[in-house]
C-alpha cells in the first residue's frame, strides 16, 4: 500500500472519529460555553454551542486538507 493511500485512510478514520465524538458530545454541552480564560483560570469569554460546534469541525479541516494536498503539489 503506498503512503498516499495510507494517508487518506488514516484521515478518513480520524474524520469518522471526530464526527462521532461531535455527534455524541455536542448535545450534552450547555448552550453557552466558556472559550477563553484569564491567567487566574476564570472564564472571560463565552460562545454559543452552535458556534463552538462549527468551529470544532472547521479547524481540523483547515489543518488536515493542506497536509494532504501539499505533498501532491510539491511533487
Amino acid at each position: 500500500m503506498n503512503a498516499n493511500r495510507l494517508s487518506w485512510i488514516v484521515l478518513l478514520l480520524a474524520v469518522i472519529a471526530l464526527v462521532g465524538c461531535h455527534l455524541y458530545w455536542m448535545p450534552q454541552l450547555p448552550e453557552r460555553i466558556a472559550t477563553h480564560f484569564d491567567l487566574a483560570g476564570k472564564a472571560n469569554d463565552w460562545s454559543m454551542r452552535k458556534d463552538f460546534a462549527a468551529l470544532w469541525l472547521i479547524v481540523p479541516a483547515l489543518v488536515c486538507v493542506p497536509m494532504l494536498v501539499l505533498p501532491s503539489v510539491m511533487h
